[in-house]
């Protein structure tokens, strides 16, 4: 050899620069050295060494495996030094055992494995390249007796050199791995059969064949630490499985790959890409890749204490998508980075973990930037998965992000879980499909913010969204579960403290056909607000189930709306509180627009305390029929499975429907509470054929100045019930039991029939009382208290009043037909006779409208005495009792005589100041007598 050449390999200056372009964040100068390897001394196995001639430099191995050990292991550029072995799987240990490192500026080649250990350091120029069968460079030492035994083998030192590649390496069949205290690789490197190592740390171990995982190469964990980067890409690397690796702790940033990382895998099957570095931090701002175009996508994994995921991670398939799995106590999406397991089915991504994994903690933050994009999406068949998990204490922010498991036939799942949950505008969730896919949200928190879009559409049939919360919930954004020309999918929003829908949130589990369900809960001691939309509407089918249930408190703001429209069959609205208020400020709507049906639409509004305020607008009109609404209970507080209020208030300007449209008959309307009822709303249950139902009552107190429409256009009017304990008629507005005399009268005077009844509580007797009082002001009747109504005109006939008392019916004033309206007085009532429930009691019908039922005034019995006594004060008082030209049946011995009248059909009968009696005879023989008892002679 030249000795120029041999001093200045040997010299300090040479060393001190190559070291140098072997230590961490050292930048790389090519030499013009021209020169081979050199003092080589054969230790086990047969070798020829050869003398370089023209630069070329000639070993012949005649041993399947043989170690040298030289002084000097480098090449210069333009040379080559070349490996002659005796099959692919011949191996060659090179050892430097002097302080000179290696630098290859030139050509290495061989037909089988080589391995370089120098613990000075290694480089491959720009100019260098590689061609072997398989590869070792590395700075940690290995044993002769593990390289010899052909078993797992184990790399070991305390250098702090490393390896450098700026070159070419290729592995042709075989493996190619780099070990040492940092690894960097600025060129390429390339093994399409085989594994791709990059390993930093103290200690690694390099298993002779993978586990289960397909995993080859471990760094051991050892104390100490450097700083700087462990391993280093910015270069490309490609292999059947790729391996980067670093002992996390011992690195200030223990993987950099800013290059492109391919993993080839085989034929049918993508290949593998581990990141590992437990205890340390990854950082991606380059490609990662285990795709595969004619076969299923690979498997990508990146595991450390921290991970900055940036650049683009893809496992795609042409079949189906493979799975990315990123495991980190902290981990952050870069703003624009792609992270994809696409294909004709959708693959699987996994970010972060509820628990411990290994040496890495559970995830305390995953943080999404804004623009990144994650997919699984199948473009011929089902949706993939990606979940998103980390521990209960930690932060996951989606920032102006768009998730995607969208499938060709059904969308596949996303899941969201962990401690504080933050979606921010602009973030998009997306599960479509033919069939909607499955999204879920959970935290200990979880908000959803104006302009995010959770989305599980279904083109046949919408999917499932659950968003739940320990603590609070917050949904601002959109929400649909929507089926295009199906029926709607199903929708969860539980905030176990409370739940909070804003108003600029829709929630929409409408389908084409069939309404899907929206539940909106807290637990027994939380609260519900929803000032936002809820909807479950069927356009052209059944409307679904929207319940909104809170604990303490539930509440429809002012600008909340529930949407459960149909066109068939009507679906159900329920609106409640376990242990508290309910209040209703906004809009329910039930609406049918078909011609089928519309009468089985039902709304429920129910609490301990049950409020409508001013601007609640209920509607559960149909276009064949009115539905069914339900405030505060059910038909007489009888109705099994439905609660009742203690209290129902509904004000002034509050409006509740149940009207026939076009066609059929109105609605029912009940509004209840088993201890007060406060009404000064407006009811309708207007009908075309015949009128609807609805009973306004307190089963102990009831103040009603309100309106209520029972009329129909073409057909009999419907029945308005008002049936507290015991009840005043007169003018005061503001007393526990009492009806607005002039509200009676205008409800009378419209055409409405009125039933007030009074029952049993306890042993006590309900009694009617007509109060005494006078109105101030002209009313149609003049100065009076009393009750009065007319036929308004000759299309307008007016109501029937019906009194029926368990008790007394006390006449202080005068109760006035002076129209065609009618009169029916019963006291001492049994408590049943005349009143048939508009909705079945039993258990399994009590939200059913009884398809036989209605209501029939055919039984109602006009008496005065029971024979209790103290049951026949009907017309004490100085009261008076107008019946124009109506029948009254009567009683005597209690059997129906049929065909009594009392009072002219013509004329006008008056009977005042004294009582009208119909009573039976004592003898054998049953006839009726009528007279007059004036001063207590008959």
């Amino acid at each position: 050899m030249n000795p120029l050449i041999r001093s200045l390999r040997r010299s300090s200056r040479f060393q001190a620069i190559v070291v140098a372009l072997l230590l961490p964040g050292i930048g790389a100068v090519s030499l013009p050295v021209r020169a081979n390897p050199s003092g080589g001394v054969v230790t086990h196995g047969g070798v020829h060494i050869g003398e370089a001639l023209n630069g070329h430099l000639m070993i012949n191995q005649l041993s399947d495996k043989a170690i040298i050990n030289w002084e000097d292991f480098s090449i210069g550029a333009g040379e080559i030094t070349q490996f002659l072995q005796p099959g692919a799987g011949s191996a060659v240990l090179n050892r430097v055992v002097s302080g000179n490192p290696s630098a290859i500026h030139g050509a290495l080649r061989a037909n089988g494995k080589v391995m370089v250990i120098n613990p000075n350091g290694i480089l491959v120029g720009a100019s260098g390249s590689i061609d072997v069968g398989g590869l070792v460079l590395s700075t940690l030492d290995l044993s002769d007796a593990d390289f010899l035994g052909g078993g797992d083998l184990v790399f070991k030192g305390n250098t702090s050199a490393g390896v450098v590649n700026y070159g070419r390496i290729n592995a042709v069949g075989g493996d190619v791995f780099l070990m040492g205290r940092s690894v960097t690789n600025s060129g390429t490197i390339a093994a399409s059969g085989g594994t791709v190592g990059l390993a930093a740390g103290q200690e690694v171990l390099i298993s002779a064949s993978p586990n289960a995982e397909g995993e080859r190469v471990f760094v051991r964990t050892t104390s100490g630490t450097t700083g700087g980067v462990g391993v280093t890409n910015s270069g490309t690397i490609e292999g059947a499985v790729v391996e980067l690796k670093a002992h996390g702790n011992m690195f200030a940033l223990a993987i950099n790959n800013s290059g492109t990382v391919r993993a080839t895998g085989s034929v049918s099957q993508g290949g593998k890409v581990f990141l590992r570095a437990p205890g340390g931090r990854i950082e991606n701002s380059g490609s990662i890749a285990a795709t595969l175009p004619g076969g299923n996508g690979g498997r990508i994994l990146l595991e450390a204490s921290q991970i900055d995921a940036g650049g683009t991670i893809s496992a795609d398939g042409g079949e189906k998508g493979g799975e990315v799995t990123l495991l980190g106590e902290d981990i952050s999406i870069s703003a624009g980075a792609r992270i994809s397991a696409n294909g004709k089915q959708g693959g699987n991504i996994n970010i972060g973990k509820a628990t411990a994994v290994g040496a890495t903690g559970p995830t305390k933050r995953v943080a999404i930037g804004e623009g990144a994009e994650i997919s699984a999406i199948g473009s011929h068949g089902f949706g993939g998965s990606i979940v998103i998990s980390g521990d209960l204490g930690s932060v996951i922010s989606i920032a102006a992000a768009a998730l995607r498991a969208t499938g060709k036939t059904s969308g596949g799942g996303i899941s969201v879980g962990g401690g504080e949950v933050s979606i921010s505008p602009g973030s998009i969730l997306d599960s479509n499909g033919s069939i909607g896919g499955n999204l879920s949200i959970a935290g200990q928190s979880v908000n959803a913010a104006d302009g995010s879009l959770l989305s599980a559409n279904g083109d046949s049939r919408g999917g499932t969204v659950r968003l739940s919360a320990v603590e609070a919930a917050a949904i601002d954004g959109r929400i649909s579960a929507i089926g295009g020309i199906g029926q709607g999918g199903a929708i969860v929003l539980n905030g176990a403290r409370s739940l909070n829908v804003g108003d600029g949130a829709v929630v929409d589990a409408s389908g084409g056909s069939n309404g899907g369900s929206v539940q909106a809960v807290s637990n027994s001691a939380g609260v519900v607000q929803v000032d936002g939309t809820l909807r479950t509407s069927g356009a052209n089918g059944k409307g679904g189930l929207l319940v909104v249930k809170g604990g303490t408190a539930t509440t429809i703001g002012g600008s909340g709306r529930l949407e459960d429209n149909h066109a068939t069959h009507g679906g159900n609205v329920i609106v409640e509180s376990v242990n508290g208020t309910t209040t209703v400020a906004g809009e329910i709507d039930a609406i049918g627009s078909g011609s089928v049906a519309g009468r089985d639409a039902l709304v429920k509004v129910l609490g301990r305390e049950v409020v409508l305020t001013s601007t609640a607008d209920i509607d559960a009109s149909g276009q064949s029929g009115g539905g069914n609404v339900l405030i505060g209970g059910g038909f007489q507080g009888k109705m099994l499975g439905v609660r009742n209020a203690s209290t129902t208030s509904v004000a002034d300007g509050a409006t509740i429907a149940a009207d026939a449209l076009e066609s059929g008959s109105g609605g029912a309307v009940v509004v209840w509470a088993d201890g007060t009822t406060s009404y000064r709303g407006n009811i309708s249950a207007h009908g075309i054929g015949s009128g609807g139902f609805v009973e306004v009552s307190g089963k102990t107190n009831l103040n009603f100045a309100g309106t209520a429409d029972v009329t129909a256009d073409s057909g009999p009017s419907g029945t308005l019930l008002l049936d507290p304990t015991n009840v005043t008629i007169g003018t005061g507005v503001d007393s526990a039991t009492n009806i607005n005399n002039l509200t009676l009268s205008d409800l009378l005077d419209k055409g409405n029939n009125v039933i007030i009844a009074t029952n049993w509580t306890g042993t006590q007797r309900g009694d009617i009382t007509v109060s005494a009082g006078k109105n101030t002001g002209t009313t149609p009747g003049g100065n009076f208290g009393g009750v009065e109504w007319y036929q308004q005109d000759n299309n307008t006939v007016g109501g029937t009043l019906t009194l029926l008392a368990a008790g007394n019916i006390l006449f202080a004033n005068d109760v006035r037909s002076a129209g065609a309206g009618g009169i029916n007085i019963v006291a001492g009532w049994n408590g049943s006779t005349g009143i048939v429930s508009p909705f079945a009691l039993s258990t399994t019908q009590a939200s059913t409208l009884d398809p036989a039922g209605g209501f029939s005034m055919a039984a109602v019995l006009a008496t005065m005495n029971d024979g209790i006594s103290g049951n026949d004060a009907a017309g004490v008082g100085g009261g008076s009792v107008f019946i124009n030209g109506y029948d009254i049946n009567g009683v005597v011995d209690n059997t129906v005589a049929e065909g009594i009248e009392v009072g002219s059909r013509f004329g006008a009968t008056q009977v005042a100041a004294h009582d009208l009696l119909i009573r039976g005879s004592n003898g054998g023989q049953r006839w009726a007598q009528l007279g007059f008892r004036d001063a207590g002679t008959e």
